[in-house]
């Protein structure tokens, strides 16, 4: 036979099909092994539902968290006003006293600034009613976000969270009662400039009267002062200034102070925080020249692979991965959730994804414990000041357990960079953060590390999170690390050039045995008798 030509009809390499080749042998090659697994398939498939329930209480939360600032931004306002009409009483008593003494100057100042005091009410009743506008509104729309997000919700959370809602909505439809308390008194202030106004006019004409007295007159005692003062002020103690009725405002400043520095603080993701101190940040570029995932093939999942294959992949990840506890640069772990191109943006992004499941995990515990939330509601108690439970306690309390699991994550991320372990899901006994060092994390910004020896360490948490990520771009990222590594002693080595499956036609041209005999092939004088013949050859991988 004598082959005439060949060609290639069809070539899989290892970045075609989303990179399902390069997961069939690591699988393969997971299956001749007997590895001591974090997540078996089965709670594997209870920490993917708890991950969906998580990250929808802490998107709740942190929308509800917002409503909390927004009520004390309420409460500020109801202070300001509070404030003008004690301002409007003391100096209506100053004005009072001044007429009393017969000192039409002192009066005539007080009044005027009285007169600025109302003059403010329009103003600060404006800002009180935007403040109660704007909430009324982002609840309304968060009872919807919450509606929409029920369903990855379980049923025991759902209740709490709804309880919580309730609490709010329970504040506005409270400040609709206040309001009309509150509006008032900007009708009141209107009504009563021009009284205010007159007096000081009769004031000026009583002071001129005085001033023209014919004092030559020995016999003459001087003006009646009682009998020209005396109807200024009966006059003047008519202005009414109204205390606002209702219990309002923040008591403990300084508390409520330090609770909004350490939600600030933790609010503003910086990666020095959970750093240990003895650690720097890489600041390598990872080299992802020509990586598999750059062509954007690793960008579009088919989401078909089953959780065991997740876990098993993971788990060959971090066998082979360095991660920032093991490698002074190229946090390649990391690259896998993250995909940035610095060591830097990686470790940041999964410091960011770890305090997200924290947060979300922490807040399920605080919301569930009744002796955390009888230590956040006592302490919004001494915040807002109210002697009773209010609706507004209750808000103030949602935002202290919402800073709580906060600070309590932030200390579980940093315990977990130091090499410590953390459990899944905290006790009362678990669990390290007291509400007295929150708030001196506000005033100090100083951060304690979490975890101890229970619970699982930074490379599990990694793979926690990997179960998580789509498995397509998984695999190409696991590829751009593979790529990248092997390059460093072969250069010209491209995924893109490995050949997973080929399948080749050769055309041959053969002859038949008989025709082929010399004393034949002499009879029929040789000649092309040949005849061709196709074979296809197939061979994987």
């Amino acid at each position: 036979m004598t082959v005439t030509g060949a060609r290639t009809e069809e070539m899989l390499t290892a970045i075609d099909d989303h990179g399902i080749y390069l997961e069939r042998e690591i699988l393969d090659y997971m299956s001749y092994g007997v590895w001591q697994l974090d997540f078996d398939a089965e709670s594997a498939r209870s920490l993917w539902d708890s991950i969906t329930e998580t990250g929808a209480v802490r998107d709740i939360a942190e929308s509800y968290r917002g409503h909390a600032n927004r009520a004390i931004r309420l409460e500020r306002a109801l202070e300001a006003i509070n404030e003008s009409l004690n301002k409007q009483e003391a100096l209506k008593a100053r004005g009072i006293s001044a007429l009393q003494n017969y000192n039409g100057q002192a009066f005539r100042d007080a009044a005027g600034r009285l007169i600025g005091e109302l003059d403010r009410m329009p103003g600060l009743v404006a800002e009180y009613r935007k403040q109660a506008d704007a909430l009324a509104v982002e609840l309304a729309e968060s009872r919807q976000e919450f509606l929409s997000q029920a369903g990855a919700l379980g049923e025991p959370m759902k209740e709490l969270l709804d309880q919580e809602i309730r609490q709010y909505e329970a504040y506005t439809k409270q400040d609709g009662e206040h309001r009309r308390e509150i509006e008032q008194k900007e009708t009141l202030a209107a009504g009563q400039i021009p009284v205010v106004e007159a007096l000081i006019d009769e004031a000026l004409e009583v002071e001129h009267l005085i001033d023209a007295w014919d004092d030559d007159d020995e016999e003459d005692d001087g003006p009646d002062l009682a009998a020209l003062w005396n109807p200024i002020r009966r006059s003047f103690e008519t202005v009414t200034v109204i205390p606002i009725s209702f219990v309002h405002g923040i008591a403990d400043k300084e508390k409520e102070s330090w609770l909004k520095q350490a939600e600030a603080m933790l609010g503003s993701g910086l990666l020095e925080l959970v750093i240990p101190a003895e650690r720097e940040v890489s600041r390598a570029v990872l080299d992802l020249t020509d990586a598999p995932s750059a062509a954007g093939a690793g960008t579009a999942g088919t989401g078909n692979s089953p959780l065991a294959d997740h876990v098993l992949v993971n788990e060959y990840c971090g066998m082979f991965f360095p991660s920032f506890l093991t490698a002074e640069e190229n946090y390649e772990m990391e690259y896998l959730l993250a995909g940035k191109e610095t060591d830097r943006e990686n470790l940041e992004q999964t410091v960011g994804r770890l305090m997200a499941v924290r947060e979300g995990l922490n807040l399920i515990h605080l919301l569930s414990s009744p002796e955390k939330r009888a230590e956040a509601n006592n302490l919004a108690a001494m915040i807002t000041g109210a002697g009773a439970v209010t609706p507004l306690i209750f808000v103030v309390t949602f935002l202290i357990l919402c800073v709580w699991a906060m600070g309590e994550s932030m200390m579980d991320v940093r315990g977990l960079l130091a090499g410590n372990g953390v459990v899944m899901l905290k006790t009362d006994q678990t669990w390290t953060l007291t509400l007295e060092k929150l708030l001196a994390m506000g005033s100090t910004r100083e951060i304690g590390t979490g975890g101890g020896e229970e619970g699982f360490r930074y490379l599990s948490w990694l793979k926690f999170l990997l179960i998580t990520e789509d498995m397509t771009r998984k695999n190409f990222r696991i590829m751009d690390m593979i790529q990248k590594n092997i390059r460093q002693n072969q250069d010209n080595f491209r995924f893109r050039n490995c050949v997973y499956q080929v399948r080749i036609k050769t055309r041959i041209c053969g002859k038949h045995v008989f025709f082929a005999l010399p004393f034949v092939e002499k009879l029929t004088g040789g000649g092309d008798l040949g005849y061709p013949m196709d074979i296809v050859t197939e061979r994987t991988y």
